[in-house]
C-alpha cells in the first residue's frame, strides 16, 4: 500500500461507526500507516501527537461525563499502536486529541474532542471518565481489556 492511498474519512471498520464529525473509524489504520511509514524510514523514531474523536458526550444527572465510546475508541487505537510496535516500530510517544473540550473551527464548541469537558457558559472544567481511564494507562503503561 501507499500513504497516498489513505482511506477516505467516510471508512469505518466494521462495528465501528462514525464520530460526530462524519469521521470513519478504523483503528487498524494506525496499524498500516505506521508500519509503512517504518517500512518507508528504518530507524525513524514516532509520536503520534493527535489522536482522538469527538463525541456526544454530555454529563448525566450525576454531573459524571461517561465517555465509553471514547474510552473504547482509545483502547482500540492503543491497541493498534501496540501491534505495530510488536512488530518494531520504534513509538516513543501517544497524545490524545484533545485534553480539553475546545473550539473548532467549522462547528464551534458544537463537538466535543476532550478528555475534558468545558461547561459551556462557565467555562467550568470537568473531567471524563475517559480522563481517568487515559491516565491510568498512562500512568501504569498497561492497557485494560475492560
Amino acid at each position: 500500500g501507499s500513504l497516498l492511498k489513505v482511506r477516505s474519512a467516510p471508512y469505518s471498520e466494521p462495528g465501528w461507526g462514525r464520530t460526530t464529525m462524519g469521521w470513519g473509524i478504523a483503528p487498524s489504520g494506525l496499524t498500516d500507516v505506521l508500519l509503512e511509514l517504518h517500512e518507508r524510514y528504518p530507524g525513524l523514531p514516532f509520536v503520534i501527537t493527535e489522536n482522538g474523536c469527538s463525541l456526544d458526550d454530555h454529563p448525566g444527572p450525576d454531573g459524571v461525563c461517561d465517555d465509553r465510546e471514547r474510552i473504547a475508541y482509545l483502547r482500540a487505537h492503543i491497541g493498534a499502536l501496540a501491534a505495530a510496535m510488536d512488530r518494531g516500530v520504534d513509538v516513543r510517544g501517544y497524545l490524545a486529541w484533545s485534553l480539553m473540550d475546545n473550539f473548532e473551527w467549522s462547528y464551534g464548541y458544537t463537538r466535543t474532542f476532550g478528555l475534558v469537558r468545558i461547561e459551556p457558559g462557565t467555562g467550568r472544567r470537568i473531567p471524563k471518565a475517559s480522563a481517568a481511564w487515559f491516565a491510568s494507562v498512562a500512568r501504569t503503561n498497561d492497557l485494560p481489556v475492560d
